[in-house]
């Protein structure tokens, strides 16, 4: 294919605008499940919010005890329960979507992004002891997998359609920041870094949709999409096509990509929406 063909097979493609939600506190999680949208918010620690899907209407708030520092949200179709990271208890909440029931146990790390695997299995991301944990549906702790120091400040991870790891690291300080494939083991297979990725900045969150494609959401003012290989394909959200701020959380389902969309003001997070587009 040349690459004018290329370009306009890309452009009929590249996902569209489909809703936004309304603007109110930052952003620190999405997650969908069982057609709802859950969203969860600064200083609502206490509950999320939840939406309906398709018609994105606000359905409910499900609480959620105990939970202090809001760092990220997972969930899990088989569980029907949603897992949230708590960065200041330094744990995980398991949420059930049905009833109030909840359980909650410690990492022992100091926590930051969170997945779920095929295997029902529960992925910690450890920015500070740059490794990840892996963890049963439980809280038992089943494997720990050391990531190398080319890759600092790891924010997220998120399991391949082969079984392997998508890693996305670096703080706008770091030389080293990007995002990079990784075995079982934490053995780096497949790299892409800042500069090659269209000049990332501070990669932050990651989604995988269900053909392996890659979904970066960098805090600049774009979420990029790759291959399952990690080579750069276009921007999948931007301000040209409905972001106001920085993307934060990720989260894709069912062909659609959703984005928590956070203003950052003066070093703090002022405001957040969720941004829907269909892929």
């Amino acid at each position: 294919m040349n690459l004018f063909l290329f370009l306009i097979c890309c452009l009929l493609a590249a996902p569209q605008l489909k809703h936004v939600l309304p603007t109110g506190e930052p952003i620190w999680g999405v997650a969908c499940l069982e057609n709802h949208l859950y969203v969860l918010r600064s200083r609502s620690a206490d509950r999320l919010e939840v939406y309906g899907i398709p018609d994105f209407s606000f359905q409910r708030h499900l609480l959620v005890p105990k939970l202090r520092g809001l760092a990220d949200m997972a969930s899990s179709t088989k569980d029907r329960c949603l897992y949230l990271v708590d960065c200041v208890d330094r744990d995980v909440h398991s949420v059930h979507v049905k009833n109030p029931a909840s359980i909650s146990w410690p990492v022992n790390d100091d926590p930051w992004g969170i997945s779920v695997t095929s295997s029902n299995n529960v992925v910690i991301t450890c920015d500070e002891a740059c490794k990840l944990k892996i963890f049963s549906s439980t809280g038992n702790l089943l494997q720990e997998i050391p990531l190398c120091p080319n890759m600092p400040n790891p924010s997220h991870a998120v399991e391949t359609v082969d079984g392997n790891f998508v890693v996305c690291y670096g703080a706008e300080t770091d030389t080293f920041r990007g995002v990079c494939r990784i075995n079982a083991g934490g053995y780096p297979l497949i790299s892409l870094s800042g500069g090659a990725a269209g000049h990332m900045t501070k990669p932050c969150h990651i989604a995988v949709d269900d053909d392996g494609f890659v979904f970066v959401a960098d805090a600049n003012d774009k979420v990029r999409m790759l291959s399952p290989r990690l080579s750069y394909i276009w921007e999948a959200a931007s301000p040209s096509n409905g972001l106001r701020w920085r993307p934060w959380r990720l989260a894709v389902d069912r062909q659609r990509l959703y984005v928590a969309d956070n203003e950052f003001v003066d070093g703090k997070w002022t405001s957040g929406r969720v941004v829907v587009f269909d892929l």
